[in-house]
């Protein structure tokens, strides 16, 4: 999972047992916090959160949006 829409002609492959895979592209929209922040560099949404500073991967945004936390939902 990536924060970044990665072009829709780049390739990604994988390797399990010795046999090349193809990934498969697909973009979810996820509405975060209106203070919300992309860090490109390091790929991590940041925003403030009750304790301070969050900094989060694809996959913790996409669980949180799956859970409905607060200032997460999936979007259209």
């Amino acid at each position: 999972m990536s924060l970044m829409p990665y072009s829709a002609d780049q390739r990604h492959t994988f390797t399990v047992g010795g046999k090349v895979y193809e990934a498969e592209r697909h973009e979810l929209r996820i509405i975060v916090p209106d203070d919300a922040k992309l860090d490109v560099l390091k790929n991590l949404l940041c925003w403030g959160g009750d304790n301070g500073p969050v900094k989060s991967k694809a996959k913790e945004v996409f669980d949180l949006a799956e859970a409905s936390i607060s200032g997460f939902r999936m979007g259209q």
